[in-house]
């Protein structure tokens, strides 16, 4: 009997070591950018995805054959609202001043962009700022 309740322990403490502490629910992971909406516009991004970790996002282009462009942030996650600013390049420590150097990851102010997070799910999320929508699929 003692012998059966020392390994149920010890394989308990094992499976709740292994569990992974997410602070931001849904939203921690990386996430590739299906399509942009604009008004009447769609846009199709290829390899653009963006991570979050605890309050860094990160955003890269992934291809297979080179090294990914990849830039950082942070981000506050308010209910609906998601706030990113401290745009970087990494891993640099210089604040980035030209908005063109995010636009190719659909990021255009770098003091600050406010998101509205419409869906956020395991598979799925969908995020708006001004008059442009992001659709994103868990990668």
């Amino acid at each position: 009997m003692k012998r059966i309740l020392l390994i149920f322990s010890v394989i308990l403490l094992t499976l709740s070591a292994c569990d992974k502490a997410f602070v931001n629910g849904y939203l921690d992971g990386m996430w590739r950018l299906e399509r942009v909406v604009a008004g009447d516009e769609e846009l199709a991004p290829q390899n653009i995805y963006y991570s979050f970790q605890r309050h860094i996002v990160m955003f890269g282009e992934y291809y297979e054959e080179a090294s990914p462009f990849l830039y950082m942030g942070v981000f506050e996650r308010d209910g609906d609202t998601l706030k990113m600013n401290s745009f970087k390049e990494y891993p640099g420590v210089e604040d980035i001043c030209d908005a063109v150097v995010l636009e190719r990851f659909y990021i255009f102010d770098v003091s600050e962009v406010v998101f509205t997070v419409k869906t956020l799910n395991d598979e799925t999320l969908v995020m708006q700022t001004g008059g442009r929508v992001y659709y994103f699929r868990k990668w």
